[in-house]
């Protein structure tokens, strides 16, 4: 079984999100490192859910930490 690249992982997603104003718009930053990859997609769904009561101010970072 052959690992996820990054098409994959973004296909998963959806279609990319732009980044947002950062002049004081992001409140709150989570960090998901990318260690399972097959898993991502799922993880950022379960991250937007339990922050969608924020009501925006809030960017999702994923990082190739290279533990793959």
């Amino acid at each position: 079984m052959s690992t996820p690249g990054r098409s994959d992982i973004r296909r998963t997603l959806g279609t990319r999100h732009r980044r947002p104003d950062l002049t004081g718009a992001v409140r709150l930053s989570v960090v998901l490192p990318s260690y399972r990859e097959e898993r991502i997609g799922a993880s950022v769904e379960r991250v937007r859910g339990a922050l969608a009561h924020l009501d925006g101010g809030v960017e999702i970072v994923v990082v190739d930490d290279g533990s793959g």
